[in-house]
């Protein structure tokens, strides 16, 4: 489960160069938590084992050069160059109000590791909860990793959660890019923003059952997603999902979605 979390989210972090708005930048991990250094190791591990991915957005290297100043304990897990920012985790980042990783948008293959002090569950779903909407630049999208055990012991907290999360988006053991990408789902900032404080915008687009004055769209998955998900880094056969995709969007077809299946399960 570890491994396959930590593989889920080097995923969201590296997916298309870290050139995306709901690209993982921030982790708010539980620090009394028994497996949080092993979910931490593997993370890294998965990440030094993803595959460069060229950084064409304007302004990355600029940027990742001013998180970097900043942080001088950030850790490269890859080779960097001209063309290439190199996965870097950012440790011990202080969960305070302000911070630096935690207030500007790094828009490139960094994440920040945040730890959240609290005894149990519960007691880190209020604080984590609290700290994304008081003290976190955006609104847009975030992501909640609940093991079925953990979220069948402490029902009401989970739901608690997300329900009590001022994010337009909210990924329940999924990313939120899946959320994006489904098009039936809202996409947006949590209302409540104006044009003298913009933050992540005004208003929701997609949402095709038109859905009035949408808040939130929470999408659930099982906690180990089958077959592996293509946003994941080590997924062996991307090249042919994407072509077989590809052809799907071009010409839709239900003869065509067995070969997608197919495919999927090959990676």
């Amino acid at each position: 489960d570890i491994e396959f979390q930590a593989k889920h989210v080097a995923g969201m972090i590296s997916h298309n160069g870290s050139f995306n708005c709901n690209a993982a930048k921030a982790l708010l991990l539980p620090s009394r938590w028994a497996h949080r250094d092993a979910f931490v190791s593997k993370l890294r591990e998965a990440l030094a084992h993803t595959e460069p991915r060229k950084a064409y957005y304007p302004g990355a290297q600029q940027r990742y050069a001013a998180f970097r100043e900043v942080y001088p304990q950030s850790i490269p897990l890859t080779e960097a160059s001209e063309e290439v920012v190199p996965w870097t985790v950012i440790p011990d980042v202080n969960a305070v109000k302000g911070e630096y990783a935690l207030t500007q948008e790094a828009f490139c293959g960094i994440v920040a590791e945040v730890d959240i002090d609290a005894a149990g569950a519960e007691e880190y779903l209020e604080k984590a909860v609290a700290f994304a909407n008081e003290s976190m630049w955006g609104t847009l999208s975030c992501m909640m990793l609940v093991h079925p055990k953990t979220e069948k012991a402490h029902p009401d907290a989970v739901d608690a959660a997300i329900g009590a999360l001022n994010y337009g988006g909210v990924g329940v053991n999924v990313w939120a890019g899946v959320i994006y990408g489904l098009g039936c789902t809202s996409w947006g900032a949590f209302p409540g923003h104006d044009m003298k404080e913009i933050v992540s915008g005004i208003g929701t687009v997609h949402n095709t059952y038109l859905v009035d004055h949408p808040e939130k769209s929470v999408l659930r998955a099982p906690f180990r997603i089958n077959p592996k998900p293509v946003w994941f880094p080590d997924n062996s056969n991307l090249p042919e999902i994407g072509r077989r995709m590809l052809s799907f969007e071009y010409a839709p077809s239900a003869f065509k979605i067995p070969g997608i299946a197919l495919a999927a399960l090959q990676g």
